[in-house]
């Protein structure tokens, strides 16, 4: 009983599995992006939510992942996304501001299903 405690915390610092449903949030401000950098599983989405007061469309090479004009308080979230891929995004309204810039990385898909998550 004394190991349940450190692997408790393990799996809250190392971010579980429980998670992995859930996709990866990337907030829109006036500063930019929140999260210029993010990985996903094979298999998970990613959620822009525009939280500025001024319009912003985030463009990929990856479709998917473009989100078409977004206003204040609007979201989009992508389709499920396969991997492995990067994923490069950029605010086609404000195409200068490298704050509005970043990369979604895909993982590969995981062999048995009962990988480590990373």
């Amino acid at each position: 009983m004394k190991y349940a405690v450190p692997f408790v915390l393990c799996l809250a610092a190392c971010g579980g599995s429980s998670s992995a449903g859930a996709p990866a949030v990337i907030q829109l401000s006036s500063a930019g992006v929140d999260h210029n950098s993010v990985v996903i599983p094979s298999g998970g989405q990613v959620h822009f939510v525009n939280n500025d007061t001024a319009d912003h469309s985030m463009t990929s090479d990856c479709t998917e992942v473009s989100t078409g004009k977004l206003t204040h308080g609007q979201g989009f979230t992508s389709p499920a996304l396969t991997g492995p891929k990067a994923c490069n995004f950029s605010d086609a309204l404000n195409s200068s501001a490298t704050s509005f810039q970043g990369t979604v990385t895909v993982k590969a898909p995981s062999a048995g299903g009962g990988g480590s998550g990373y």
